[in-house]
């Protein structure tokens, strides 16, 4: 069975109850092929991260409800032989998603123009400079709006129009979790142990310190990478490059990533366009 149809054959299990005939070819495959264990608990995460951000753009900001209680039914229903991969990657979820608070990497707005919103625990209101974003807030861009975060170590983060970004924190490590739209960002070089992470629905960006352009929409995740470098992770196709400065990154809806030399005299609209509207 090639790597596809293996692919096609685990997400049709994760979508149909348990006691179904695709159960017991799921079981077969686990049993012959070790890697297939891995993988189902990959594509079970990738499909509880797909309902997050799902939550983000619809407003439900109450802590992730929707697709952690996916997860633990994820979990509860594998089979045997993917238990340990499930586990570590259950970690890496709550690791990433169930962060501690802390002031001290948490954002302030420097400037704000047009229809800017932001929401937290089920409280909403317009976005005005000098307000810090805690941890589990989202905001919101409307039409020709944009917004400019700073952190506390002058790492900046300027939000474009029609974006939406949720601020999270993990023990004084700065995360952004952007759900659709664009956002450019120059990063501070961050404290060993505690990368700065940018994660959007297929990708996760590590980063030290750098100068990037982040941008989500149906045709994929750009990183368009200005200085420094960055660890980029495909969530569905579990692969990940380095990407080093004056190169970009497209992470293809199918989890596919192209890297490629940004060229001097670079169209950066151009790029923008391929991922902001699929065509």
């Amino acid at each position: 069975m090639n790597g596809e149809a293996r692919d096609q054959l685990l997400l049709e299990y994760l979508e149909t109850p348990a006691g179904t005939e695709r159960t017991a070819e799921v079981d077969r495959l686990l049993r012959e092929d070790p890697a297939a264990g891995r993988r189902l608990a990959e594509l079970g995460l990738q499909e509880c991260l797909l309902d997050e951000f799902g939550e983000v753009e619809r407003g439900l900001d109450g802590g992730f409800g929707r697709g952690a209680a996916r997860l633990a039914r994820f979990v509860r229903r594998i089979a045997l032989p993917a238990a340990a991969a499930a586990a570590v990657l259950v970690g890496v979820f709550y690791y990433t998603f169930r962060a501690r608070p802390s002031q001290d990497a948490c954002p302030r707005v420097v400037r704000c123009s047009g229809d800017v919103l932001r929401s937290r625990r089920d409280v909403s209101g317009s976005v005005v400079s000098e307000d810090v974003l805690g941890a589990g807030t989202t905001v919101r861009t409307g039409p020709a709006s944009a917004v400019a975060l700073r952190y506390p170590d002058g790492t900046t983060v300027d939000l474009d129009a029609q974006s939406v970004v949720q601020v999270h924190v993990e023990g004084g490590a700065k995360q952004l979790l952007l759900a659709r739209g664009i956002l450019d960002a120059e990063i501070r070089s961050q404290p060993d142990g505690l990368p700065m992470l940018f994660q959007t629905p297929r990708a996760r960006i590590t980063v030290l310190g750098t100068r990037l352009t982040l941008a989500e929409g149906p045709g994929g995740t750009l990183v368009d990478l200005r200085e420094g470098t960055v660890r980029v992770t495909s969530m569905q196709a579990a692969e990940e490059l380095a990407l080093v400065s004056g190169h970009y990154v497209i992470v293809a809806p199918d989890g596919g990533m192209t890297k490629t030399v940004t060229p001097e005299n670079a169209d950066h609209d151009a790029l923008l366009e391929r991922v902001l509207r699929a065509r």
